[in-house]
């Protein structure tokens, strides 16, 4: 949730600075050199790469899928791992479960510790866990027109912005409607006719 907060403060940046919409491949280099960083401990390089692709996630061209989806996901579980948040890494880890079935602990992670050990063990037992139902046009870890989102999972959320960009950031599992919400903010001001309909409660 702070991740998503984090964003949406920031909401308008990348535009501000002119670079909207920012390429698929511009994102992922942000990425890249966040997990460099990350291998070799340079944790303020680290940070400040992240910080950077949070940033450009907020006016995307294009719908993140494949490679660059995933780089999203291993760099915020990183982050996750650092800041010794075992429900933030036990959500990372079923997310790359799900995008990279077979997922295992890169050597890097498995030398933080013992417990990190066993959140992966316990996020490979638990699972993708269950979906909610959130109807409307939001794109869930690149699915277009997703009408479920992870409840118990983290997942990259993307939705439309009235010049055809796309706005997105990495949720750690929280209420569906508080999702939704947040995505609308991340978009205001919405056009009269926006493309996703209010949400209705789950059963």
């Amino acid at each position: 949730m702070l991740c998503t907060m984090a964003l949406i403060l920031a909401s308008g940046a990348a535009m501000a600075s002119g670079d909207c919409p920012v390429t698929t491949a511009e994102l992922d280099l942000h990425l890249v050199r966040a997990m460099a960083a990350f291998e070799e401990q340079r944790l303020l390089d680290f940070e400040q790469h992240r910080r950077n692709a949070e940033a450009a996630m907020d006016c995307l061209g294009e719908i993140l899928q494949d490679q660059a989806l995933l780089n999203v996901h291993l760099v915020w579980t990183e982050r996750a791992l650092l800041d010794g948040d075992a429900e933030a890494l036990s959500a990372g880890l079923r997310a790359l479960r799900v995008l990279a079935p077979g997922f295992r602990l890169p050597a890097s992670w498995a030398a933080a510790g013992r417990a990190v050990g066993e959140v992966y063990s316990e996020a490979a037992e638990l699972g993708a866990g269950r979906e909610v139902r959130l109807p409307g046009r939001l794109v869930v870890d690149g699915h277009l027109a997703s009408a479920y989102i992870p409840a118990e999972r983290a997942s990259v959320v993307q939705i439309r912005n009235a010049d055809g960009s796309w706005s997105g950031w990495y949720v750690l599992p929280s209420d569906p409607t508080t999702t939704w919400l947040m995505a609308r903010e991340a978009r205001d001001p919405a056009p009269p006719d926006a493309l996703a309909p209010v949400p209705v409660p789950a059963d």
